[in-house]
């Protein structure tokens, strides 16, 4: 009789813990105020929960999906990716999702993980987060969730944590603004290179990064360029870096050249382009 009692009152936790992270997600998913289509994968909250977790997110006009394959089928900006980190199975959809390079721009990520748990975080910490990936991390205690961003401002860097909100019962956002571009404005120092583009006398790769208006009249427009680029520098607090091509580049036996390739090998992080 004892073990009955016991075994019914493990799957009532169950069902609570299941139900909670449900309408966590489901409210998470609707403050984000935009057209959503659902990706998880390695989840263990068992077949019933997922269904009635699949039957919530429709109810709310949101597509769900358990495999990344059907993702072709979806708008990418539309793609939000959930995971949870208390399931060994999270693990192996968070590596394939690296390594099909899901976690940059434009798709959005909600990762849950209990706070007994912290250990898993490794898992996190080794994913490329860059200063454009858009994930976020809930931290769970309970009923109540803890909202947290994650990200690098370059490879090597540290991992950034900034709060995002909390959820109990109701869902809490305390960004300053949504738009993520407005919150990733400090690189704290890291470098960004741009590919420039000489024409006209090798001199410019002396003149140019000096900025010191001297042979204007060669390659004019890199140099002009050089000038706006170092502005957007100082607003991100990078360090500016160049790097100089021949060419802007063309196709050849399916490989590009100049400032496309330099860009397509990551040498670069940004070229310019003019029209006359």
């Amino acid at each position: 009789m004892l073990a009955i009692f016991v075994l019914i009152m493990m799957s009532t936790l169950v069902t609570a813990k299941d139900a909670a992270a449900i309408d966590f997600v489901i409210n998470f998913i609707g403050n984000e105020n935009k057209p959503s289509d659902l990706v998880y994968g390695g989840l263990c909250w068992g077949k019933h929960a997922e269904l009635n977790f699949v039957k919530a997110a429709k109810d709310k006009g949101v597509r769900a999906s358990g495999s990344l394959n059907t993702r072709v089928a979806y708008h990418e900006q539309d793609i939000i990716f959930l995971a949870d980190l208390d399931c060994n199975g999270s693990h192996e959809f968070l590596y394939n999702a690296s390594s099909k390079h899901l976690f940059r721009f434009p798709y959005r990520w909600l990762v849950l993980l209990s706070s007994t748990n912290e250990a898993k975080l490794m898992y996190l910490w080794r994913i490329p987060l860059l200063i454009t990936s858009d994930l976020v991390l809930a931290r769970r205690y309970g009923d109540f969730f803890e909202l947290v961003e994650l990200h690098k401002p370059a490879p090597s860097g540290s991992m950034i944590t900034t709060p995002r909100g909390f959820f109990n019962g109701s869902l809490i956002d305390i960004r300053p603004q949504k738009e993520l571009y407005r919150r990733r404005r400090n690189l704290m120092g890291h470098h960004l290179t741009m590919a420039n583009i000489i024409q006209d006398s090798n001199t410019t790769k002396y003149y140019l990064p000096r900025d010191d208006r001297l042979q204007l009249h060669h390659d004019a427009v890199a140099k002009v360029c050089w000038v706006f680029a170092k502005v957007a520098f100082e607003l991100l607090n990078a360090t500016p870096r160049y790097t100089f091509s021949y060419r802007f580049g063309y196709k050849v036996n399916g490989q590009w050249s100049g400032m496309v390739r330099d860009i397509g090998d990551n040498k670069a992080d940004l070229g310019k382009r003019y029209k006359l």
